[in-house]
């Protein structure tokens, strides 16, 4: 498993980090994601870019990546690429995704959200919620 680089994402306001999450782990451009994120059903037009965990697995199905949606433990118990769920807010109907990085020396997590540059080493700030999708075996 090798490193991922950051995608960072380009309409914050309109929830993209889910695209740009999508173009970390496809390793594919952010353009090359927002494509994908037009052919799921009734993403087509607009200006919303805000995903489901159904509508990230279907994306990364496009570039022939199998998922599988895990229940999050701990950012310890991932041993895998995977994008995970984290701060949810709103009653839960709103959150943001980050992509744990396994390929590393340690787990690193790479948020899209513009101005963040580093990688995170400690996740004490992000908390992680429900499930997350991984890369299946």
């Amino acid at each position: 498993m090798s490193a991922l680089r950051r995608v960072h994402q380009r309409d914050w306001d309109n929830g993209d980090c889910g695209i740009a999450c999508v173009a970390m782990l496809a390793r594919v451009s952010y353009e090359e994601a927002l494509e994908a994120f037009r052919t799921l059903p009734g993403k087509a037009k607009g200006t919303s870019f805000f995903t489901t965990h159904t509508d990230i697995a279907q994306m990364l199905a496009q570039f022939s990546i199998a998922t599988k949606r895990v229940s999050f433990r701990s950012w310890r118990a991932i041993d895998r690429h995977a994008i995970v769920k984290v701060n949810p807010y709103q009653s839960g109907r709103r959150w943001h995704w980050v992509v744990l990085d396994a390929g590393r020396d340690e787990l690193v997590v790479h948020d899209p959200k513009p101005g963040k540059t580093h990688l995170i080493r400690d996740f004490r700030g992000l908390k992680g919620s429900g499930h997350f999708i991984a890369v299946a075996d």
